[in-house]
């Protein structure tokens, strides 16, 4: 029955989020008690887990958007390197590039893309300055405190402009569209790049507890403004492009 079948639905709901808020707080508990494993262990379940609630809740499913709650999850999972450290490394940052990829393709697939660049020509151009700048500092504070090997440093650099070029497809995405969605995709998409840029200072300046925790505070948000976004009914573009559509 129909109703029996919600119900299930529901209980499975809330244990996951409860599940997730334990997670959180035992990472916070974790984190600054200086409890490495249990801290990275704790984290790695949170991700997953929103991907879990997504399955849940969600009958019908985007094809790219199910790849990169996978990608990105299977990459969460694993704290430990199987091979090497070297293996562990690239394997884990290329599951989140493609992870990233498939959410960038999810973005801009319905997208008119003439459209986009007959009337946002100058935004894509500060947009892409704002990008080549950003890379450049991160890949310098980077190579300063670490030297990289030139397969780390190609890594590394095309880690960092995928997640720009996210923040950048999501804030044209939010002009094209003028939605709710197209609004909290972009919100999400600021939390991972905050995430990272306070992921790099705490990999490669000081690893303080309070940087690994906001990164994760904003890694959390980010996946929680996707889950919501999936939420929203996909809004009526604005007028402005449907007139000229």
């Amino acid at each position: 029955m129909p109703h029996i079948k919600n119900a299930i639905i529901m209980n499975k709901s809330k244990i996951l989020v409860g599940f997730i808020a334990v997670c959180c707080l035992l990472y916070t508990v974790f984190q600054f008690n200086g409890e490495d494993f249990l801290c990275r262990f704790s984290k790695s379940l949170i991700i997953p887990s929103i991907t879990l609630l997504y399955f849940t809740n969600f009958q019908k499913r985007s094809v790219f958007f199910v790849a990169f709650l996978v990608l990105y999850s299977i990459s969460e999972l694993i704290i430990f390197p199987v091979f090497s450290s070297e293996l562990y490394y690239f394997v884990g940052n290329y599951l989140y590039i493609f992870a990233y990829i498939f959410l960038i393709y999810e973005i801009v697939k319905s997208m008119d893309l003439k459209y986009v660049l007959r009337h946002y020509a100058l935004h894509l151009m500060v947009l892409l300055g704002f990008s080549v700048y950003v890379v450049y500092v991160l890949m310098d504070v980077a190579s300063g405190a670490e030297k990289l090997l030139i397969m780390e440093t190609i890594t590394e650099f095309i880690y960092n402009l995928v997640i720009l070029f996210l923040l950048s497809v999501s804030l044209i995405n939010s002009l094209y569209r003028d939605s709710k969605r197209a609004l909290l995709i972009l919100f999400g998409s600021i939390c991972i790049v905050f995430s990272e840029v306070i992921q790099i200072g705490y990999f490669y300046i000081a690893e303080r507890n309070l940087l690994g925790f906001l990164a994760t505070v904003f890694l959390t948000s980010a996946f929680v403004f996707y889950y919501v976004s999936q939420t929203k009914s996909e809004e009526k573009d604005s007028s402005r492009i449907l007139a000229e559509t």
